[in-house]
């Protein structure tokens, strides 16, 4: 799993926590600070476990499927799609540069995989991306990987409907694909909507705001 760069996440140093934590102030308020730390410990324990988990039912289920996973580039392939889908896509050639870009960006990670996830199928499509990196049999799982999360959205927005909120449908709203209930707002778009909005104005060349245009 290190071999293939699958994110398995520490503590204590940026660049190589998870992005949210892009500052350590917080643990230091000597009422409260404890708390953080402990939430943080956490937070990293969960997401290194189900990484790791993840990456080793995939390696097993590409031998199954008749894959040589002595083959480093499987290996990379199958934790590269872990870490998009778990929010740390790769940034390239700037890859030494996490940590500055942390203090420039909210979860630049986060950032590049919402960005891979969207233009994943139709990179795959073409044959290229970080699906078209699996082995040929576990592409399925990363196609249920889409499934899950337009039918997760599907049915959050319609029992929303059915209860009487409102949907947002334009694509030039910040509300797009939202619910309100009252002064709330939900969004069960995993960090994608936002991505979609700003294409879509940048395409149309407008937006909408407070209902106007």
């Amino acid at each position: 799993a290190n071999e293939a760069d699958l994110s398995l996440t520490t503590t204590g140093k940026l660049g190589v926590n998870e992005d949210m934590f892009r500052s350590h102030l917080a643990e230091n308020i000597p009422v409260g600070g404890s708390v953080v730390r402990g939430s943080e410990r956490s937070f990293v324990t969960f997401l290194n476990k189900l990484r790791f988990d993840t990456f080793k039912s995939l390696m097993n289920e590409a031998k199954d499927i008749g894959t040589d996973i002595t083959d480093p580039e499987v290996a990379k392939g199958i934790a590269n799609y872990i870490n998009v889908m778990t929010g740390r896509g790769g940034l390239g050639s700037l890859k030494s540069s996490t940590e500055a870009l942390n203090n420039a960006f909210y979860s630049p990670g986060m950032i590049s995989s919402r960005l891979q996830i969207l233009a994943a199928p139709v990179q795959a499509a073409a044959g290229k991306g970080f699906i078209a990196e699996l082995p040929k049999g576990l592409r399925k799982e990363a196609a249920k990987s889409y499934a899950s999360i337009i039918g997760l959205n599907t049915t959050a927005l319609g029992l929303a409907t059915m209860a009487g909120n409102s949907v947002g449908l334009n694509p030039l709203s910040s509300e797009f694909l939202k619910f309100k209930d009252g002064d709330t707002r939900l969004d069960f778009g995993a960090g994608l909507t936002q991505y979609i909005v700003a294409g879509a104005r940048a395409y149309q060349r407008q937006s909408t705001s407070g209902g106007e245009e």
